[in-house]
């Protein structure tokens, strides 16, 4: 990775690799029509890097009213599948799969902690101890680490449990779903602060009350980057103008937002900043984890992100909904209308996040003025499709994105796969590695 480098031939050329330095900060740049080689409108094809987001929810879903009931075109209409209506004006951008099941989740027993482990291993996970396989995000991360500051990203929204609390079976297995080997989940970070340092390299030291040295003061990472905006817009053409300071504005937007997650440096004041702990938190963290991935994919930090919005066997209240039960006990709904009532609600809402993460990548222009979404495959799944009779059978399977020419969208497919390793080995393949089998595949899943 170099900083700004401008290079001259017939017009000013930025690396692909620029960014913006300052004290303790780098910030990477989106793509810019400066970074075009010489004489070029666009990157070649096969030079737009191939993206995946798995985003993972635990306890299932009420299928009837999640899968849709027919294959064929959505043209804008899911039918009965009501819980994805918040998906209906990225509809030609969606992809819904039936059919697909993940064999080594099965079990007696354990669904939730066996489910979880195995989600991305497509492998048998361990009771009693720990004992799970390398991930299908972070076997495709290793092969194009070169390409990118991070190889991969592993977030969550929830803490992580200790113990064995289901039926033997590690908590550890369902707070993570990427795993580094069978012993090692990848780093997970459930703190959308720490994760905007990490994406920026800030490296100030803390204040004695643990708030950045930075936020205590109301400064934001781009006034320690000044020097070099203003050095580099001097050297860019309108539109290339334009994009810096609309990605900056949205850096500062973020800023503003993280803010009213820290304690209020100013003690006594009239007007507190909101105390947002507890249960509440996922609520406005959805968001910055929404704000914050998008970022990561323009400015080309990773290209495989695994994303745990709740853990499995996650007993998370939906107070937001008005939902004062805990989700896995709605579950295991017993043919209960008032159970599925509320389902749907969860359901809804999930996908109204999922929707609004998707909406910002397909908002998010690229250098070759296409939707970022047109080269990511996002994938929204669980660990069990019917919370009730803990089902592995018919995963909810939702797909974002057009894969880069790779998935035709717009449609609900009946696969005669069966397999989600089958999809999993597309989406590694998607992203450029040289894969040919993983789990128990028998070859990637055509989406085309």
């Amino acid at each position: 990775m170099t900083q700004i480098e401008l290079r001259r031939n017939k017009a000013p050329k930025l690396n692909r690799r620029s960014f913006l330095a300052g004290s303790g900060v780098c910030m990477s740049l989106p793509l810019l029509e400066a970074m075009l080689p010489a004489g070029k409108t666009a990157f070649a094809q096969d030079a737009t890097p191939g993206r995946m987001l798995v985003m993972f929810t635990g306890n299932g879903c009420h299928m009837q009213a999640f899968q849709p009931s027919q294959a064929g075109n959505f043209n804008g209409n899911f039918g009965t599948a009501t819980s994805l209506n918040p998906l209906r004006d990225i509809a030609g951008d969606i992809t819904t799969i039936k059919g697909l099941h993940n064999d080594p989740m099965r079990g007696q027993t354990g669904d939730h902690g066996k489910g979880s482990g195995a989600f991305m291993t497509c492998a048998e996970v361990a009771k009693n101890r720990i004992e799970s396989a390398t991930t299908m995000d972070v076997i495709a991360a290793r092969q194009i680490a070169n390409q990118t500051r991070f190889s991969n990203l592993h977030l969550g929204i929830d803490r992580v449990g200790g113990g064995f609390p289901d039926n033997g079976y590690s908590a550890a297995y369902m707070g993570n779903i990427s795993w580094e080997n069978g012993s090692t989940p990848s780093p997970r970070e459930n703190d959308p602060q720490r994760l905007f340092n990490r994406l920026f390299s800030g490296d100030l030291p803390d204040t004695p009350g643990g708030v950045d040295t930075r936020a205590a003061v109301n400064q934001s990472v781009i006034d320690t980057v000044l020097a070099d905006v203003n050095r580099l817009e001097g050297k860019l053409g309108v539109a290339d103008k334009e994009k810096l300071q609309g990605y900056l504005d949205g850096v500062r937007e973020l800023e503003r937002q993280l803010s009213f997650q820290q304690p209020d440096v100013v003690q006594g004041s009239a007007c507190e900043k909101p105390n947002i702990g507890g249960n509440g938190n996922f609520v406005v963290n959805s968001r910055l984890f929404n704000e914050l991935m998008v970022m990561a994919f323009t400015c080309d930090l990773t290209r495989v992100i695994s994303y745990v919005f709740s853990n499995g066997l996650n007993g998370r209240q939906y107070n937001n909904l008005g939902i004062g039960r805990g989700h896995h006990d709605i579950s295991h709904h017993g043919n209960n209308q008032n159970n599925f009532n509320m389902l749907k609600q969860i359901d809804t809402y999930h996908m109204e996040e999922y929707a609004h993460l998707c909406k910002r990548l397909k908002e998010t222009v690229d250098v070759q003025g296409k939707s970022l979404l047109d080269s990511c495959m996002v994938l929204y799944s669980s660990e069990i499709a019917d919370g009730n009779s803990h089902s592995h059978y018919d995963l909810p399977i939702v797909i974002a994105g057009k894969g880069n020419g790779r998935v035709r969208s717009g449609r609900h497919i009946n696969s005669n796969s069966g397999r989600i390793a089958d999809l999993f080995l597309a989406m590694q393949q998607h992203v450029g590695a040289n894969v040919s089998s993983f789990g128990n595949s028998q070859g990637p899943l055509n989406l085309s």
